[in-house]
């Protein structure tokens, strides 16, 4: 019996320091390969960064917008867009305009769920998790499997379905740091919404009640107004189209609240603003009620840089 035990201690015990060892080559090769900075290194070139959530990342395409990427992050958070924007621009100090989404939204508690609700953080944790600093972690804290999953896995290298995977791509040292999951570009569609389709998404998107605003991503927007007057870069915030009956029907709660801390914004100097939300185009511009096309994208896009020509490059 006692050498059964043994036995079965010994097993146990070469198990550990098996995983162990694996962790610690898996932190390493994710220090060197998947957080570090050239993963983050842009084009010379690119001195016009736009980011944020699906309305800038279905709009405004790089190919109409000369020197310009597209780093967005569908249905992306405040919150994520400034982890993620601090690295670009430390690694990019040719950038001098920075193009963020800012829509209703953006400022609403139901951005907040892709942070907190289970349901939904499964699908973002393992894009941002591993570039979070120990505060940002605190925020994030929860006593589930999916916390403890992306804390273990990216902090300290415990193998798992997140990190192995893209750990074995990097360990030749060819990749493309495109493949990164907190990496994003210009997403394309040719789909063609319905018309009657307005109606169903208006009641997808808003409870048609009243709007809760977010302090935490405000807080956050505010950090990312402050980063980018650091690093002495134009701010922009972009209201992507949306389709006239669509807007037509989002409650006037959300309307009121949305002007207001738009005019509260409008008071930093900082600050400049591009309003697009009521621009004229026809339902075959648009993908969905809230997302335009690739043929809505080409009009917004040269539209866009024909006034930021006008108002930024002309001296």
């Amino acid at each position: 019996m006692k050498r059964f035990l043994l036995n079965i201690f010994c097993f146990l015990l070469s198990i550990t320091i098996i995983f162990f060892i694996v962790s610690m080559v898996n932190i390493s090769l994710i220090r060197k390969n998947i957080t570090c900075d050239r993963n983050f290194k842009l084009a010379d070139s690119v001195d016009i960064l736009m980011i944020g959530d699906s309305h800038v990342g279905l709009s405004l395409n790089p190919q109409y917008i000369p020197h310009s990427d597209n780093q967005f992050q569908i249905g992306e958070p405040y919150f994520y867009t400034y982890i993620r924007l601090k690295r670009f621009l430390k690694e990019n100090p040719q950038i001098k305009y920075l193009i963020l989404g800012f829509t209703y939204a953006n400022l609403s508690a139901n951005y907040d769920e892709p942070l907190f609700e289970s349901s939904q953080k499964n699908a973002y944790f393992p894009k941002i998790f591993m570039l979070l600093n120990n505060d940002e972690i605190k925020t994030l804290h929860a006593k589930d499997l999916i916390f403890y999953r992306n804390f273990l896995g990216w902090q300290y290298g415990f193998p798992t379905k997140d990190n192995v995977p893209l750990i074995i791509k990097t360990i030749s040292g060819n990749y493309d740091a495109r493949i990164m999951p907190y990496r994003g570009e210009f997403f394309s569609t040719d789909h063609v919404m319905l018309d009657t389709s307005y109606y169903k998404a208006v009641k997808l998107h808003f409870d048609l009640k009243e709007y809760k605003t977010s302090s935490l991503q405000i807080e956050y927007l505010n950090k990312i107004i402050e980063l980018s007057k650091s690093h002495d870069i134009k701010l922009i915030l972009y209201a992507s189209p949306l389709y006239d009956k669509y807007f037509d029907l989002i409650p006037d709660s959300y309307k009121m609240e949305y002007a207001k801390l738009q005019n509260e914004l409008m008071q930093n100097p900082d600050i400049h603003f591009v309003n697009y939300l009521q621009l004229d185009l026809p339902s075959s511009c648009f993908s969905d009620a809230n997302h335009t096309n690739t043929l809505g994208a080409e009009i917004v896009s040269k539209k866009f840089y024909e006034m930021f020509y006008d108002t930024f490059l002309i001296k």
